[in-house]
């Protein structure tokens, strides 16, 4: 080998050595900038992913559906659809397409083969059979349950009980409720993070309350949250009677989450007993009794469950020639104002614990209700008090605490929504009430009889929902 070719080998592996050094030198500046970006990207996409909150599990509730007589004579020259034609959008969800998890309500009578006794009969008799060949238009329409638990499912006898369940079944529906309240296994069901029992009870088997009241307890052990549908009362009344009532709170009391009623075709009132709302009576849902009074009302009540809390959306109905239609405008805000819900929205703690004190906040009780009360300590936040507020969520108010007992007045100036008003004692006594304080009752003052030291301002029907009286104890949690 010649000197030139030693020199020219040992120029390549100088080269091969220089360009290996300035790569290993570029890779720790270059490649180590590169490096560092990525991570940095990367840290910033991450840090604003955030995790996706789960969509509320939902029950659209109705009150009583029948389909005979001249509903089942419409349907005949109709379709099986008429009766829900104004109504199937709001069946099948919202207007961004979110359907419903569950759409239930009371099926006033048997799905059964047997001849109508009432179609084409003037004054015919009041036995109720529903053609099974309806069950798919209702699965088709958003229905997912129905209610057999009521005074017209054993109007064919146990057969015809028997071949309704059956028939609600074949067609990919599913029931609850025993007429007898004999046989009361709740249906549970499971959406996403809840377990849901819904269990049916019938006020005129007479018999069976202990039966549907275990239950209830035995469900509250399994499941997230308790429905029980309630066929009682007397019908075409606009209160509850004294047995709904009784009875209404012994469910509560053995573990219901809330209590749905049918069977007086009105609407009767809402209650707010121990944290838990009871609908005495939806009203009518689909029905063929008049076309003017109140039975030609009703009320949908779509239940949206959170881990935090239970929602309870008013949806006022009207039934007009067989066919169930949403209000709305002035007509929807008239029924809601009688309801003494005028927002349409109730809104309720899961439970009692998720309520806090906080800096500005005090949890207060009065009797079985619990109010999540905004203070008001300082002038500045007397004097602002509630004004040009747009509303107050339910079992929520402001509590004025005051440094020394006087006469302190309220009046509704730049209010712009119905309060009620509790005046109370130093020694924790409601001493004054006044109900439904409009803005229009502006400047006018109201004064207590007697000195105080708090004031308790509340959404307007508070008071009658939860029967608070004057002498009346306030606890301050």
């Amino acid at each position: 080998m010649n000197k030139k070719t030693i020199f020219f080998i040992v120029g390549l592996l100088w080269c091969f050595v220089i360009g290996l050094f300035g790569l290993l030198l570029y890779g720790q500046t270059n490649f180590g900038w590169f490096s560092s970006v990525v991570s940095n990207s990367s840290k910033s996409v991450l840090s604003e992913v955030k995790p996706i909150a789960l969509k509320p599990v939902t029950i659209l509730a109705f009150g009583d559906m029948m389909l005979d007589r001249k509903v089942r004579e419409q349907i005949d020259l109709n379709g099986p659809e008429y009766p829900f034609a104004l109504i199937k959008d709001f069946l099948r969800g919202d207007a961004t397409g979110n359907a419903n998890d569950i759409v239930v309500a009371n099926a006033e009578g048997p799905f059964t083969y047997n001849n109508s006794l009432t179609v084409g009969v003037k004054d015919g008799p009041l036995q109720f059979t529903f053609d099974p060949a309806l069950l798919p238009t209702l699965k088709d329409l958003g229905f997912t349950l129905l209610d057999q638990a009521n005074n017209h499912t054993l109007n064919f006898g146990m057969a015809g009980f028997r071949q309704s369940t059956s028939s609600i079944e074949k067609a990919g529906l599913n029931w609850f409720g025993d007429p007898r309240n004999q046989d009361v296994t709740p249906y549970i069901a499971e959406v996403r993070d809840e377990k849901l029992a819904f269990i049916g009870y019938n006020e005129f088997a007479q018999q069976g309350l202990k039966n549907v009241l275990q239950a209830i307890q035995n469900a509250k052990d399994k499941v997230s949250f308790v429905v029980v549908y309630a066929h009682w009362g007397n019908e075409y009344e606009m209160n509850a009677t004294s047995t709904q009532i009784k009875t209404a709170h012994s469910f509560i009391d053995a573990g219901a989450d809330v209590v749905i009623g049918s069977h007086p075709h009105v609407i009767q009132p809402i209650e707010n007993y121990k944290n838990k709302f009871i609908f005495y009576s939806l009203g009518n849902f689909i029905f063929d009794q008049a076309n003017t009074g109140p039975t030609t009302r009703g009320l949908a009540v779509k239940i949206s469950l959170t881990p935090e809390n239970v929602t309870y959306d008013l949806f006022p109905i009207s039934i007009l020639n067989q066919q169930s239609n949403v209000l709305v405008g002035e007509e929807r805000q008239k029924d809601l104002e009688v309801l003494e819900v005028p927002n349409g929205e109730m809104v309720l703690p899961r439970n009692i614990s998720d309520l806090k004190n906080t800096s500005n906040s005090r949890i207060i009780q009065i009797g079985n209700i619990y109010i999540n009360a905004e203070l008001a300590t300082t002038e500045a936040e007397q004097i602002q008090g509630l004004s040009s507020r747009t509303s107050l969520a339910p079992n929520a108010g402001m509590f004025f605490v005051f440094g020394y007992d006087s006469g302190w007045g309220i009046w509704m100036k730049d209010m712009n929504f119905p309060i009620d008003v509790l005046w109370i004692t130093d020694d924790l006594k409601i001493s004054d009430i006044v109900e439904n304080m409009t803005p229009e009752s502006y400047p006018k003052a109201y004064m207590p009889h007697v000195p105080v030291r708090y004031v308790l301002e509340l959404p307007a029907g508070t008071v009658k929902n939860g029967g608070f009286t004057v002498g009346q104890s306030v606890i301050l949690k």
